[in-house]
């Protein structure tokens, strides 16, 4: 497989692979070769620790259930609702429970406000490339109050839809 690869370029846009087909035809001399090249376009989006590359024209492919954020999203409606059922009396209580600090519960409690149809986008392997765990964590991307804003938002992010 290495003989016939003779080259592999990735830039910004995209991929092309250059590859050497040796000539199996009479009269063909042993070295003779057809060299073939094929673009694939793509992008390159960091999706908090790692890179993924998006086929342009194959995004629904691209759908993957995100199962850090699905578990938070989980974690944080469960807490949020032992609190407001008065089952716990705070989120440092839930924090020592759960042997984490509690600054990690009270912003992982933030998503417990997230809009129901994103929380189901999200669910079905829909979730935005340009969404993740950490960026709702650390504040990069903030959810707006309003489950409509909240929609309008990440309906502007691009897709895997």
């Amino acid at each position: 497989m290495g003989e016939l690869i003779k080259q592999v370029q990735l830039t910004e846009t995209g991929l092309r692979l250059t590859v050497n087909l040796p000539v199996v035809a009479a009269g063909a001399r042993r070295n003779d070769a057809i060299s073939l090249s094929h673009f694939v376009p793509m992008t390159i989006r960091r999706c908090g620790m790692e890179l993924r590359l998006i086929l342009d024209g194959h995004r629904e492919q691209q759908r993957r259930v995100d199962l850090a954020l699905l578990k938070a999203l989980a974690r944080a409606r469960s807490w949020f609702e032992e609190v407001a059922l008065g089952r716990v009396g705070s989120l440092a209580e839930i924090a020592r429970r759960e042997g984490v600090r509690k600054r990690y519960v009270a912003r992982l409690t933030k998503l417990a406000f997230m809009a129901p149809s994103l929380a189901e986008a999200i669910a079905a392997g829909c979730t935005p490339i340009d969404v993740n765990l950490q960026m709702l964590m650390d504040g990069r991307l903030e959810l707006a109050p309003c489950w409509f804003e909240q929609e309008q938002m990440f309906s502007g992010l691009s897709s895997a839809r």
